[in-house]
């Protein structure tokens, strides 16, 4: 597992202009070094640069969302995504519909923080916890989805608050609550061990390129 950074865009995405910027910069490096890996993870949420990419390279790229949606419909009938603020829930809400998992969707909560701001691991995790639960109580989710890859170590604390306050509460709130790198990762893992990519009728390799490749 290597890990290269984009050199050049923004250093959060929490707009669409952004995430739009950021994905030409991703695409790219995904192009370069497409004889290099088995299988790319973009670690972004929002996918930056990942439909593009899969059109320039032979081998599986996934992004921050779907991996853990599927991980959630896999387990429980309904899922929450606990987004950093309030700009991008619009956003996040678009993830779910173009893979039809809109229907399964029972809310998308925001922290009210800034993808900056999500450095604070502790505060982070505090602001998780209390939407996590109402997201259970009030919007009956039955798992959690983790709406920015820079929640790194978030869902195990999560789940251990939930887990806890079970034994607390009127009913259960131990749901499970997805990691967004480690389900992003295992999934891209499986597809490279199942030998499965992208469809070539789906993403067709651009003309533009075919004399560069």
């Amino acid at each position: 597992l290597h890990v290269r950074n984009i050199t050049a865009g923004y250093p959060h995405i929490a707009s669409r202009w952004e995430l739009q910027e950021n994905g030409v910069h991703v695409a790219r490096l995904v192009y370069e070094a497409r004889h290099d890996y088995d299988g790319f993870f973009v670690s972004d949420f929002d996918g930056a640069g990942v439909e593009a990419a899969r059109e320039v390279v032979d081998v599986p790229v996934i992004d921050g969302f779907l991996p853990q949606c599927m991980a959630a419909m896999t387990l429980a009938g309904t899922y929450s995504i606990i987004a950093p603020d309030d700009s991008l829930v619009s956003l996040d809400l678009s993830h779910p519909r173009m893979i039809g998992a809109a229907e399964a969707l029972a809310s998308i909560r925001s922290l009210n923080m800034s993808v900056a701001m999500l450095v604070d691991h502790d505060e982070t995790v505090r602001h998780v916890c209390s939407e996590a639960r109402q997201a259970i109580e009030q919007d009956g989710a039955l798992a959690i989805v983790l709406g920015c890859t820079a929640m790194i170590g978030v869902a195990d604390e999560v789940s251990a608050y939930l887990k806890e306050a079970s034994k607390r509460a009127s009913r259960s709130l131990d749901v499970p609550v997805m990691d967004p790198n480690i389900c992003g990762i295992t999934y891209l893992q499986a597809l490279v061990r199942a030998r499965l990519s992208q469809c070539r009728r789906s993403y067709k390799f651009p003309t533009s390129l075919v004399s560069n490749d």
